[in-house]
């Protein structure tokens, strides 16, 4: 029988953009919200056809959010830096199965721009909680060492399984 995989441990790291990893949020994050990877279609259904297919219009925003157990100052310091992709978030988790094969790794990279930062209420005698919202304009995720999904808005690149949807489209418009 072939067991699931389950994730049974992952860590955060957040810095800004260009400035490698970042800092260690381990025992202080609760809640990963991943980005839904979605495809924008428009209808078209042309003579002779029998109903309409849905044709790729692009892929939809991505958004992500993640929970912290405290108002995280360094974290906090980089809402507001602009619209071009100043936060970056990675995570990165271990996964096992019960069949005997062994611990994966899976990485997802992040880069973009906090949108909201939600710092709940106040209860006397509770941890504080912090919670970020990020708009995604880059995404990357390996597991194993395969490089399964890699998205990147401002370069116009949509690379799923090493196969770049966008290459020709970039090609003919000289990016």
């Amino acid at each position: 029988m072939n067991f699931p995989y389950i994730l049974k441990h992952y860590n955060l790291f957040i810095g800004k953009r260009g400035d490698g990893l970042g800092a260690s949020y381990a025992g202080k994050v609760t809640n990963v919200a991943l980005p839904v990877l979605e495809i924008a279609t428009s209808e078209y259904q042309g003579v002779g056809m029998d109903m309409p297919l849905d044709v790729d219009m692009g892929m939809r925003k991505m958004t992500s959010s993640m929970t912290l157990r405290e108002y995280n100052p360094d974290a906090i310091k980089l809402f507001g830096l602009g619209t071009r992709a100043p936060a970056s978030v990675a995570l990165k988790g271990v996964v096992d199965n019960e069949s005997g094969d062994g611990p994966q790794k899976v990485e997802i990279q992040m880069d973009g721009m906090w949108t909201k930062i939600d710092m709940g209420s106040w209860a006397t005698g509770k941890s504080q909680e912090m919670r970020l919202y990020l708009t995604v304009e880059y995404y990357k995720l390996t597991i194993g060492e395969e490089e399964l999904v890699e998205i990147d808005v401002v370069n116009m690149v949509r690379k799923i399984n090493g196969v770049d949807a966008l290459e020709g489209a970039r090609s003919i418009l000289g990016l």
